[in-house]
């Protein structure tokens, strides 16, 4: 069921996954236009009085104290959130929602619509205690402070800031400290913005900040362990057996005792400010993820750690429960790839572990659980004119599903398997150092004998109008035509890494490539490598090509930009996430996985 997002009140039925239906309009600009409401996973919770408020993906679940579901708001309601992505307690019980269709705020049990935000997505949420103001981080329009008069006051690019914010935090001095992906940290003292980054240094980027009663900021990273701040002293906690023995901080707790709990892809960590525990119980070991808590939540004397899959409810390092508050299942296992369609346009998602799901309906179906020792990390996999589902990886070879179990095909392919493209009846299999061709049994490796073909690096594989095979290698692209390959050479390529090759309709191959984005056309090489702006553009790794209207956008490292009619590139600022993992089924929709969600594009329309 499709539900129309630009009307906040609306009866529809929950279903059990998540999918995204999203619109380019002609500012260049993305917001949620549709959806499929499906699975709940818990953001945050809250806890008033005599209840505990779980805010998961799509609703407010309210339970008391022993965690007995006692009310839902959400849509049956008439409350459609659009998906919750973060939660601040406000004053008197108030308590501010972000969402991706702008800022909702509950008090006395009662959510209101207060403010939208036109092209953007709030991230994360920081109330400002002493001045009563709510800092608003987002994608697209950077930060928003929202004061008690009423008033927005944004801070963006001419700021020094991105226009994409991860993480905001402000402390006991009113300074907003602000975190974004591979950029930097910075810190707002009321007058400036002071950048961080240095003393900070960090790989990635800030996941969680907390202040402890001594005024020390506590902060997780990425994959650079926990970092602590105070008076400009910086002290790190990584893969330390005596402290802090993780990398990645999913979560920051302080507690009333000055305890710091902290989740980890190890466990949970406890620190009492002398002495550091670690809670890798054995439910947690023994879970999908390996004791990887990607959420704890505290109340009284109980952990709520959240491990994708459930959230489990510890005391004294013991599990005593599983949390449920009542919400259908979600996708039932994590770390997939991108999705793969059946001609008839079913839908598979496949991890690296080789568990394959399949949406039918309104839920998800496991087709194969995950193996235990057959892994990938690419798994490219199709379903073959018989139906069968073939995955690609890189030291098993090719492998069929047959009768629920993996088998290895009698065909000996020994390199890495990057790609596979199914032609009718002919298999295509692009690996490390080789193209293949298997049809009817019988395997026929183009690169053996072929000089053309040495050390191709084959990563990806389509066909033109004229049924020519095109395959685009780390730093050349190739030509099959009339049983003889072609090197397609262009100065514009030497020395480039080639990652993405697709046709538009008008039969143009465009390539995007490190330096720029490439396009090929009447036998003529172009190349573009600035935006409209005449900034220069690199990192280019996806091409999508709406299969409806044939319009352009390339995913870089500086983002997503779109092709213009004046062979420009003009940079989307998207109101949602976007990844490289996407696969357009036979009924050309595109689809992406993202977050423990399947995702669903609708269309691109710019000029």
């Amino acid at each position: 069921m499709i539900v129309n997002t630009n009307t906040h009140k609306m009866k529809h039925t929950p279903l059990v996954s998540i999918i995204f239906s999203v619109l380019f309009i002609g500012s260049l600009s993305a917001q949620p236009i549709a959806k499929y409401q499906y699975a709940k996973r818990i953001v945050d919770a809250v806890e008033q009085k005599k209840e505990i408020c779980f805010f998961t993906n799509f609703d407010i679940r309210i339970t008391d104290k022993k965690y007995q579901l006692k009310e839902v708001l959400g849509s049956e309601k008439g409350y459609d959130f659009n998906m919750i992505t973060s939660v601040e307690k406000g004053k008197k019980g108030q308590i501010f929602v972000g969402t991706v269709s702008g800022l909702w705020l509950l008090h006395n049990k009662k959510p209101t619509f207060i403010k939208t935000f036109e092209n953007t997505v709030i991230t994360c949420l920081s109330y400002n205690h002493t001045t009563n103001e709510l800092w608003v981080g987002t994608t697209g329009k950077g930060v928003m402070l929202l004061k008690s008069n009423g008033s927005v006051s944004y801070y963006d690019k001419k700021d020094g800031l991105d226009n994409s914010i991860h993480k905001l935090f402000v402390d006991s001095k009113s300074r907003v400290w602000v975190s974004y992906p591979f950029s930097y940290f910075k810190m707002f003292d009321g007058k400036e913005w002071i950048d961080k980054t240095k003393e900070f240094s960090s790989i990635l980027w800030a996941k969680d900040i907390k202040e402890d009663k001594s005024n020390t900021l506590w902060i997780g990273t990425q994959a650079s362990g926990l970092k602590t701040q105070k008076e400009d002293k910086w002290t790190t906690f990584i893969k330390d057996p005596k402290t802090f023995a993780g990398f990645i901080v999913n979560t920051i707790i302080v507690d009333e005792k000055d305890t710091k709990w902290i989740s980890s892809e190890s466990g949970i960590f406890k620190y009492d400010n002398a002495t550091w525990t670690q809670y890798f119980v054995d439910s947690l070991k023994a879970k999908q993820n390996k004791g990887h808590v990607f959420k704890i939540l505290k109340f009284g004397d109980d952990i709520l750690a959240n491990l994708f899959e459930e959230t489990i409810i510890i005391n004294d390092g013991k599990q005593i429960a599983t949390l449920d508050v009542n919400m259908p299942n979600d996708i039932p296992f994590t770390n997939l790839t991108k999705p793969f369609f059946s001609k008839e346009g079913d839908i598979y998602l496949i991890n690296t572990k080789l568990g394959i799901v399949k949406l039918e309906g309104d839920k998800f179906t496991t087709i194969k659980q995950p193996s235990k020792d057959t892994t990938c990390s690419n798994c490219p996999a199709i379903i073959d004119s018989l139906g069968n589902i073939i995955v690609g990886t890189e030291k098993h070879g090719l492998l069929k599903l047959i009768n629920g179990s993996w088998q290895k095909q009698t065909i000996e392919i020994k390199k890495n398997i990057l790609t596979l493209f199914q032609d009718n009846n002919t298999l295509w299999v692009g690996a490390v150092q080789g193209i293949y061709e298997y049809n009817s049994g019988k395997l026929i490796e183009h690169s053996l004998n072929d000089p053309v073909l040495k050390n191709v690096g084959a990563n990806g594989i389509v066909k033109d109008k004229t049924n020519n095979i095109w395959v685009n290698g780390y730093n050349a692209i190739y030509r099959y035509s009339n049983n003889k390959w072609e090197k397609i050479e262009s100065e514009l390529l030497k020395d480039n890494d080639i990652n993405d090759i697709q046709f538009d309709a008008e039969g143009t191959l465009w390539v995007a490539t490190y330096k720029g984005i490439a396009y090929y056309k009447n036998n003529e090489w172009q190349i573009i490598r600035n935006d409209e702006n005449n900034n220069s553009l690199w990192g280019f790794r996806k091409i999508i090509i709406d299969p409806q209207t044939d319009k352009k956008c390339f995913y870089g490292s500086s983002g997503i930009f779109a092709y213009t009619n004046s062979n420009t590139l003009r940079k989307m600022e998207l109101g949602v996430p976007l990844n490289t993992n996407f696969a357009i089924s036979p009924q050309n929709e595109i689809y992406y996985y993202l977050n423990n969600a399947l995702v669903k594009m609708n269309k691109i329309i710019h000029p």
